[in-house]
């Protein structure tokens, strides 16, 4: 799998009375593809899967899976704050989408030290005195993995990440 451009958290499609609207994801990918976006990141760092049934969230992997083609990558967030629920999640995911992905849910939150301060506090202190406020600049969220990616510089040169 090549990614060469955008990965999009994309929102669920909702009716005006919180029911899913599965009928706009079609139109969702089209206008994603049209905006040169490589893909999308499905029932997650938007937030909304919190508010979804686990029902609704397969729903949304069923809906994303008829549109999808091989150009496209799909890849599916099943984290959960019950590892039991995630794994039926990613189990039920697996052959419809190009990758899964889990990211921490509400733990963080909850903990007097949160996961990750020290990094995050060593990555401000880093950037703050290097950025530049006057150009446009890519931000790679919900990923601790990004960490390891050491030639964003070189994939991206026109851009400060």
């Amino acid at each position: 799998m090549i990614i060469k451009n955008l990965i999009a958290a994309t929102y669920a499609p909702m009716n005006e009375d919180s029911s899913l609207n599965l009928g706009l994801i079609g139109a969702y990918s089209n206008f994603l593809r049209q905006n040169r976006v490589s893909g999308a990141f499905i029932n997650g760092s938007t937030g909304d899967f919190a508010s979804l049934t686990v029902n609704e969230r397969m729903d949304i992997v069923e809906a994303w899976a008829k549109v999808k083609n091989d150009d496209f990558v799909l890849v599916n967030h099943v984290g959960h704050t019950s590892l039991k629920v995630a794994k039926e999640l990613a189990t039920h995911s697996a052959d419809m989408v190009d990758a899964i992905a889990t990211v921490s849910t509400f733990i963080a939150s909850a903990q007097q030290n949160p996961f990750f301060k020290n990094e995050v506090t060593r990555i401000y202190i880093k950037y703050d005195s290097i950025w530049d406020s006057s150009r446009e600049t890519i931000v790679f969220t919900s990923s601790s993995s990004i960490r390891i990616w050491h030639n964003l510089a070189e994939l991206f040169p026109e851009e400060q990440i």
